[in-house]
């Protein structure tokens, strides 16, 4: 019984570490979870405020905008580096408040990048004719179609931290003072 019970769970071991590589030999990246956030910063002020400024910095980017809500948006943005292939990325944003009476929130990024491949299929049908009886005439045709090939999370430290920058500029231009022409600064207030 023992022995039964050690082959298996040595069964079940060899079966889970299987599934970290594909079959082509390249590994899957697991999160370890003990890295800095890539996937999130901390800014001043209200979650509608870091939205707010991520939604402006995704349509200034000439990202469509598929999902608007006031702590998340879900966005995308294609590109087609050739003829046959096709780039989509899409980025969701997700603004949380910190603790209360921190005036601070987090935004949370993901993008995804997904490729698609040109792709031809082949169709074939046959033409009956009844004059000749079951005589048939071959019809072929082709169609092209778009294919996803890839998905994958982008995970580039370097292309997060522009996004996070981004945020912090549009918030700081947001907090600055309005400048005010010396006039008006030192006329009175109207009153009726």
């Amino acid at each position: 019984m023992k022995a039964a019970v050690f082959f298996l769970s040595m069964s079940l071991l060899l079966g889970v570490t299987g599934c970290g590589s594909l079959k082509n030999g390249a590994k899957i990246q697991l999160d370890d979870f003990s890295s800095p956030d890539v996937y999130s910063h901390a800014f001043p002020g209200t979650s509608a405020l870091a939205c707010e400024a991520s939604r402006r910095i995704l349509l200034g980017q000439g990202y469509i905008l598929d999902v608007q809500q006031p702590s998340s948006i879900e966005a995308h943005k294609s590109f087609q580096p050739n003829s046959q292939s096709h780039i989509e990325v899409r980025f969701t944003v997700t603004c949380a408040p910190n603790s209360s009476g921190s005036n601070t929130a987090t935004v949370f990024v993901n993008a995804i990048k997904d490729r698609y491949s040109l792709r031809k299929s082949s169709n074939s049908a046959s033409l009956g004719i009844g004059v000749f009886g079951s005589f048939s005439l071959p019809v072929t045709s082709s169609d092209d179609a778009m294919v996803k090939v890839a998905s994958e999370t982008i995970n580039s430290e370097k292309f997060y931290q522009r996004f996070f920058e981004a945020i912090d500029n549009h918030l700081d231009a947001s907090f600055k003072p309005q400048n005010l022409d010396a006039d008006d600064a030192n006329s009175e207030p109207i009153s009726s």
